[in-house]
């Protein structure tokens, strides 16, 4: 965006130079032709200003859109920090509430893979007729058992 800017101040500044230097010009086509060069340049210095703001928007549209990745990382983080890592079975870990940080939650186990990406999936119960065989996270597909 800098460079279109300093562009568009260098077409301007070699117009201002054009039309100073065209107060000597006493021959019509000569005029002509100096005129011609000064809209050329106030064309391209038009275009690196429009090029300019089209970058701006851009980065502010990037910024718009990292300003929300912030508030949902904030979010996830102040989710799990109401968990903390527990084994559930030989090898594998789970994320349970931490003691009196159930806020009024049935218990429930997150996603150890899912919460080491900054999301938050709650592992579903996996079992065969009544009896629990283990979890299964539906958002990467894990399985603790």
């Amino acid at each position: 965006m800098y460079s279109e800017i300093m562009s568009a101040i260098e077409g301007v500044r070699a117009a201002k130079e054009v039309i100073s230097a065209s107060n000597d010009l006493r021959n019509f086509n000569e005029i002509t032709s100096t005129l011609s060069k000064v809209y050329a340049d106030l064309i391209a210095a038009q275009e690196s200003a429009i090029s300019a703001q089209q970058a701006r928007a851009a980065l502010e549209q990037e910024i718009g859109l990292l300003k929300e990745e912030v508030v949902r990382l904030k979010d996830v983080k102040a989710q799990l920090e109401r968990f903390e890592l527990k084994p559930l079975a030989l090898g594998m870990h789970v994320y349970a509430h931490k003691p009196g940080m159930e806020n009024g939650e049935p218990a429930h186990y997150l996603c150890q893979n899912c919460a080491s990406q900054f999301e938050v999936s709650r592992l579903q119960p996996l079992t065969v007729g009544r009896k629990l065989m283990g979890y299964v996270c539906h958002r990467c597909k894990a399985q603790v058992r």
